[in-house]
């Protein structure tokens, strides 16, 4: 859905006019494509009529940003199902994609295996992407990860590591446009793979934090498909989505026999879902799945399902009459007002139940992508803001300070926002979590996936979601040199870049970072970035400087100390934006 600058929600007027705008048509050349009348299509712009269902079909195979949920006006009820055209612009917006990831749960082993992992606007041959997508692909500890950057590749382009009980392989084809591919396994009683998330025992999963064209899941342990399928889980939860794991994924959930293997196939799968191969108690098949029947047969089971009288529906719906119920299920055209009805007040009935057609195809601008993963997280920040302050005697601290969180849809579960402040401002370095200032009633907590990497995640409430909270986490690292002097860079040849950066993980209105530098101190080549967080090591920044526009950077002096600061709106989830600059 989209939305104005206080985050109110568009009319339906409004989305359909900037849906036209942003795609650039005219209101007659839309009319030609859609093959609806020039004056009717005008009139829905100006709010003098209510399309149907059969136009709103029509708007969502022309225009590459219109979503079944943003035509029905459902943003606060439902999260967008993947799109083609979102799945494109992913891919671009993270600057990396894997063609395969094949997460398997064998009689003996667990492994992960990634193909065609590859850049898409940076050269494979860079020494930084390789360095990059090797702790892109890699599912070691961080421990592991450091280690792993100092690795040479052999002459053979194949590297092989062992980490305990786990081997890691990546192999670096000759012919760059392959891309890197990697393999991972472990014993099975060492994965460390939840057996059971809730009422779902789970076989195999992955956390898609990169894009990808296929996601394989699959497990020996079954000797039959029945009952095994999909399950997904929202950015923002720990629980399953029952209703909506198979439009998320545009594509069937049910789990498929191919001996000795009971797998799930997911195609284009949508970015920053965790997806479980798994099997719920009691329940053999999923509730809900993308169906090609009529949508007059999807209402008409929605109703039998509760055993409704065709008046009895109407006030379930609270439609004006009966006869409204009567005519949807008799395959007339439903109205706007309708459909939505039957989405708020039925769960089997979402807006990709009544609007199935496959959204058009092409890439959406910025804009329409943060759109997009907003409504996809369910929830945003007002402000991020990042403090830097670097000290003659050798001490960095940082602040991040999160202002206006607040949820979009009601959730019923305690919402999980992951926080980025974890790590050091110097690669490498130690550094310790202050201070979290928030209400008492908020946790912060590590949050363990199956494949050993942590994070840290704040837990809110649900009574406390729908308010708009404001936090703040400190950081203070010893030993600030390297960020300021050359001859304190050892085992690396000159000349060093260093800086400061915020990964986006999670949707905000507004990004500011500031450094502050000790008193007479003059840094050299001062410039912003904003680039694709997955291929951003901490060294080279300024090598990748033509992804988008980098922020303008503002400058001023206070107390004799050079302060440099920018802002952007908007970042999208996935993006790194920081300060660089040269050693003197």
């Amino acid at each position: 859905m989209l939305h104005d600058g206080d985050s109110a929600e568009l009319t339906l007027p409004d989305y359909l006019r900037r849906l036209r705008t942003l795609s650039g048509e005219s209101l007659r050349s839309l009319s030609k494509r859609m093959g609806v009348s020039f004056g009717a299509l005008g009139g829905y712009e100006r709010g003098r009529n209510d399309p149907t269902l059969s136009v709103l079909r029509r708007y969502l195979e022309a225009l590459p940003g219109a979503t079944a949920h943003g035509l029905l006006g459902l943003r606060a009820i439902h999260p967008p199902a993947g799109t083609p055209a979102a799945a494109t612009t992913t891919r671009v917006a993270f600057g990396v994609g894997a063609k395969l990831i094949r997460v398997s749960s064998g009689p003996r082993e667990c492994t992960i295996e990634i193909e065609g992992l590859r850049p898409t606007i940076a050269p494979l041959s860079d020494a930084h992407v390789q360095v990059a997508l090797l702790r892109l692909a890699c599912v070691g500890s961080n421990s592991f990860l450091r280690q792993l950057e100092q690795a040479p590749w052999p002459a053979r382009r194949k590297l092989s590591l062992i980490e305990g009980t786990a081997r890691h392989e990546f192999r670096l084809p000759r012919d760059p446009s392959a891309g890197l591919s990697y393999r991972w396994s472990c014993p099975k009683k060492e994965a460390r793979w939840p057996a059971r998330v809730g009422d779902v025992k789970v076989a195999a999963e992955w956390l898609l934090t990169y894009p990808c064209e296929r996601l394989i899941l699959r497990t020996c342990a079954a000797e039959s498909a029945d009952g095994w399928r999909l399950f997904s889980w929202l950015p923002t939860g720990q629980g399953v989505d029952e209703d909506l794991t198979g439009w998320l994924n545009q594509g069937p959930s049910r789990a498929r026999r191919r001996a000795p293997w009971t797998q799930v196939v997911i195609d284009a799968p949508t970015p920053w879902l965790r997806l479980a191969l798994g099997r719920a108690k009691g329940e053999a098949e999923p509730r809900w799945e993308p169906s090609s029947r009529p949508v007059a047969l999807t209402l008409l089971a929605a109703r039998q399902s509760r055993s409704f009288s065709y008046r009895r529906m109407a006030q379930h719906l609270g439609v004006g009459s009966h006869a409204t119920v009567l005519n949807a299920e008799s395959g007339q055209d439903v109205s706007r007002a309708t459909a939505a009805a039957y989405s708020r007040a039925c769960q089997e009935t979402p807006p990709q139940a009544l609007l199935p057609q496959r959204p058009a195809d092409g890439v959406l601008d910025r804009d329409w992508l943060w759109e997009h993963q907003r409504d996809l997280f369910g929830f945003e920040a007002r402000e991020i803001s990042k403090d830097l302050e670097l000290t003659s005697a050798g001490v960095a601290r940082a602040v991040v300070r999160v202002t206006g969180l607040k949820e979009l849809r009601e959730w019923k579960q305690e919402l999980r926002v992951p926080l980025t402040l974890l790590r050091s401002v110097l690669q490498d370095a130690p550094h310790v979590l202050a201070r979290l200032e928030t209400d008492a009633e908020l946790k912060v907590g590590l949050h363990r996936d199956p494949h050993d990497q942590g994070e840290k995640v704040l837990k809110v409430p649900p009574a406390r979601a729908r308010h708009g909270l404001s936090f703040e986490s400190r950081l203070e690292t010893k030993d600030s040199a390297l960020m300021l002097r050359e001859d304190q860079v050892v085992g690396r040849p000159g000349p060093h870049h260093v800086g400061t950066s915020h990964s986006i993980r999670f949707p905000t209105q507004q990004l500011t970072v500031t450094v502050v530098f000790p008193e007479g101190y003059e840094p050299r080549e001062l410039r912003g970035s904003s680039l694709p967080v997955a291929l951003v090591p901490e060294v080279g920044l300024p090598e990748w400087s033509a992804w988008g526009a980098p922020p303008e950077l503002r400058t001023w002096r206070r107390g004799g100390r050079l302060r440099v600061r920018f802002g952007v709106e908007r970042p999208l989830v996935g993006e790194k934006h920081g300060i660089s600059w040269r050693l003197p």
